[in-house]
């Protein structure tokens, strides 16, 4: 069926012969091709909701349980909340590109104020010289007294920063005893589970050689372990 269209209101004239606007009074310029439906003036058309996003079951790897259920005194919840909050980092990057924002890496972050403390110039820069020595010797320590040395020595430079701000030195101060204590644990993880056997008497196996997941479900049909790699 033929109507003639508002160009101001975009309302549909019924009637062909019709010259103005029935609601706003405007001359009907276009003749359109369309059904004999009078929307209300003022009322868009609503779009259908979209489904509903599928569900994305929380997961929780073995070695971070004692940290969400706050028995880890050292863990950080800033880091370990957006871990579990984005599973997937897909979504993640869809929130990032959304927001204008990106996230950036603790070593990332580390580095960065590094070099803002060295354009800062004067003892900044001096400080931060010597703080990127100090993560460079960290990466080589045989003793757990040697990264505890080399963390009181880089708490000593980073407290003396005044270029910085004291959010951005306690970021630093966090950035860089992470990844002296990371790195050590790292190196001597076969160590430590050699003592862990010996001391209990049990044996250690499959540590990285195959994933297991636990599900947590309300289906009593589906097998709670299963071996994925």
């Amino acid at each position: 069926m033929l109507g003639k269209r508002c160009a101001a209101c975009s309302h549909v004239a019924n009637e062909p012969s019709q010259s103005t606007c029935e609601l706003c009074g405007c001359e009907l310029d276009s003749i359109v091709t369309s059904p004999a439906k009078r929307p209300r003036h003022g009322v868009s058309e609503l779009a259908p909701e979209p489904p509903p996003p599928p569900e994305v079951p929380v997961r929780i790897s073995a070695s971070k349980v004692a940290a969400v259920c706050g028995y880890h005194p050292f863990a950080e919840l800033h880091p370990l909340f957006l871990d579990h909050l984005y599973q997937d980092a897909a979504v993640r990057s869809l929130d990032m590109a959304t927001v204008g924002l990106r996230l950036v890496s603790r070593d990332e972050e580390v580095e960065q104020l590094l070099s803002q403390a060295k354009r800062a110039g004067g003892r900044d820069a001096a400080a931060a010289a010597e703080l990127g020595a100090v993560l460079q010797r960290g990466s080589s320590l045989q003793t757990a007294a040697g990264v505890q040395r080399l963390t009181q020595k880089a708490t000593a430079l980073i407290s003396g920063l005044t270029k910085v701000s004291a959010p951005q030195r306690a970021a630093l101060q966090s950035g860089v005893a992470t990844s002296l204590n990371t790195g050590f644990g790292t190196r001597h993880e076969a160590d430590a589970l050699g003592l862990y056997e010996r001391r209990t008497g049990c044996t250690v196996r499959e540590t990285n050689e195959s994933l297991w997941m636990w599900r947590f479900s309300p289906d009593s049909c589906r097998p709670p372990w299963v071996r994925v790699s």
